[in-house]
């Protein structure tokens, strides 16, 4: 059992439940992101689910990261990265100093996420993940400025002492770049699978970010020219994790992971770029997997500049589906111009 302080630690029948939540923060700018820090023990657990504690018109996004080391020993810290200013009310630092990763994420009141049978995050002890660092995106911070009220936004996660014989891991693909003015902009990056013959990616579930100007977010494997699809999505839906499109699916050496934001921004006069705040934008797809429990990937990201820089150019890029820019529900399609 861990000894934590600050961690409300409750056991359950077949582990036990612990909180990670924000110490009653009061953000004052908007477009604040802060991060809280918790120590993990000695011995490894295994988590099996998230249970997130949020309302999306108080944080905007949360992120759940595994860490060598955090971003910074206080309790609490200003972890915008991408944000220019420098907070009033609290000292700026990264999310992680060393081995960032991401292990949830939640938005728009999505719903708890549990793990498939004889699959976890394992935590602590002598894996790498030594902390977990919550980050919570304030997107507004009006009901915070009379110093009134404060947030208490996190995470109720379960886990057990039981090691599992499947890790989960989370891949995220994402872009750079710009939509220009009365347009609709397919973003795209897409990145070759390059792990040993023996190290198998079993996808299990998918999530898509994007702010106000996302349509359709897409991800595909590519095998043989052959096109799968991983998950598609209207980024306004709950932003929660959803089982992918092609059960049973394995990720193999040679493959390629691709992905597409379909962007519309066809009434404003103004270019929209990737950013943090909520005037910019975001195209991002994550696939949460696992591996023998033995394995761990090499990369688990896959960035590219986006347009006008980078558009998809591989051989298979002839044979994108359609569906790539259609509406999951509606079967509208986004054609670029």
């Amino acid at each position: 059992m861990w000894i934590l302080i600050s961690l409300a630690v409750v056991c359950l029948t077949s582990g036990f439940e612990f909180d990670v939540r924000m110490p009653n923060v009061k953000p004052q700018e908007r477009d604040t992101y802060l991060c809280k820090q918790i120590k993990m023990g000695e011995l490894t657990e295994y988590i099996t689910k998230f249970r997130p504690h949020a309302k999306a018109a108080t944080a905007h996004h949360m992120l759940l990261y595994s860490c060598i080391e955090p971003g910074s020993d206080e309790e609490v810290w200003d972890c915008g990265e991408m944000m220019q200013r420098k907070s009033t009310h609290y000292n700026k630092a990264p999310v992680c100093q060393s081995g960032s990763k991401i292990i949830y994420a939640w938005a728009m009141n999505a719903g708890d996420l549990k793990l498939p049978n004889d699959v976890s995050f394992a935590v602590g002890g002598n894996t790498e993940s030594k902390y977990l660092v919550l980050q919570v995106h304030y997107k507004s911070v009006e009901k915070f400025l009379s110093g009134k009220y404060g947030d208490n936004s996190g995470i109720i996660i379960e886990a057990s002492p039981v090691p599992t014989n499947h890790l989960a891991g989370v891949y995220l693909m994402g872009t750079g770049g710009e939509i220009k003015p009365h347009s609709i902009t397919y973003m795209e990056t897409a990145c070759l699978y390059k792990e040993p013959e023996n190290v198998v990616m079993y996808p299990f579930a998918y999530r898509v970010h994007a702010h106000t100007h996302g349509r359709v977010v897409s991800g595909y494997r590519i095998r043989n020219g052959i096109w799968t699809e991983i998950g598609r999505m209207d980024p306004r839906q709950e932003e929660m994790f959803y089982n992918i499109s092609s059960p049973r699916m394995t990720i193999k050496r040679g493959d390629v992971l691709a992905a597409r934001c379909t962007m519309e921004n066809l009434d404003n006069d103004k270019t929209v770029r990737i950013g943090m705040t909520q005037d910019d934008e975001m195209c991002n797809f994550y696939i949460m997997y696992y591996l023998n429990a033995n394995q761990k990937l090499s990369s688990d990201n896959c960035w590219t500049p986006g347009p006008p820089n980078y558009y998809w150019n591989f051989p298979a890029a002839d044979a994108v589906p359609e569906s790539a820019s259609t509406h999951p529900k509606t079967k509208q399609h986004y054609s670029s111009n």
